[in-house]
């Protein structure tokens, strides 16, 4: 019994707004190289991270955490499509 306190006294605690943030950013990144990707602008974006959101909290806490971590999510989301791109045209 002991054995079994101390475990789960180690669980991880997940936060499901940085889960839904992660599947979001997965989600809008390119999973192939291409050769032309585009970039969307965030107010593109929007609906779809607040309906993903919408998936585990309420419309208004949605709307929040999108304006909260939209920085945060378009600079992710660039990143991978740079990533995606770079090895595509590894010389750019």
């Amino acid at each position: 019994m002991l054995e079994k306190s101390k475990e789960s006294a180690d669980t991880i605690n997940i936060d499901p707004e940085e889960v839904m943030i992660t599947k979001f950013i997965f989600e809008q990144s390119p999973k192939k190289v291409g050769l032309r990707i585009e970039s969307l602008p965030d107010w593109m974006l929007e609906p779809k991270a607040i309906g993903k959101f919408q998936e585990v909290m309420a419309k208004e806490e949605a709307e929040q955490l999108w304006i909260k971590k939209k920085d945060y999510i378009m600079n992710e989301i660039r990143k991978n499509q740079d990533a995606a791109m770079d090895a595509y045209h590894p010389s750019r």
